[in-house]
């Protein structure tokens, strides 16, 4: 009887333990898979950066991330909030894309003008009236056709 109580203590332990360590580290919020493309004309906007502002109560949070990513040569990204391609926390967010005209290699960074963006600032952070809503599973972004 008492290895009985013993093993159902034991059970009960390595359950709670799983249970436990499924969840995000301490202060991160859980984070879903998200992918998408953005296109210009048709054509991939290779080096655009694509954020995503959260639009909850509960991304007022200093500590909340602010998922990003950069659109690689096909048109395609990963959000990532905390390490590369992990997602973003489920929550509804205003999309913010700057694509900046690149910066001559041989420019002194100092003294060169500031990279224009290449959409006209109609995506930025005070203007883009583009919106998602992230779920609580993995998640392909409608394509951006701009």
């Amino acid at each position: 009887m008492m290895v009985l109580r013993f093993a159902a203590c034991v059970g009960y332990m390595l359950v709670l333990a799983a249970v436990v360590g499924c969840g995000p580290p301490d202060g991160q919020m859980a984070v879903y898979p998200v992918s998408g493309s953005v296109t210009v004309a048709g054509q991939p906007a290779a080096g655009a950066k694509v954020t995503l502002i959260g639009l909850d109560e509960k991304f007022s949070d200093p500590k909340s991330p602010i998922p990003s990513a950069t659109v690689a040569e096909d048109g395609s990204f990963e959000i990532t909030s905390y390490t590369s391609g992990d997602g973003a926390p489920d929550g509804n967010y205003r999309v913010v894309i700057l694509w900046e005209e690149a910066i001559p290699e041989n420019a002194d960074p100092e003294s060169a003008p500031a990279p224009k963006d290449k959409l006209g600032g109609k995506y930025n952070h005070d203007k883009s009236e583009l919106k998602v809503t992230i779920p609580a599973e993995s998640t392909t972004l409608p394509p951006f056709e701009l």
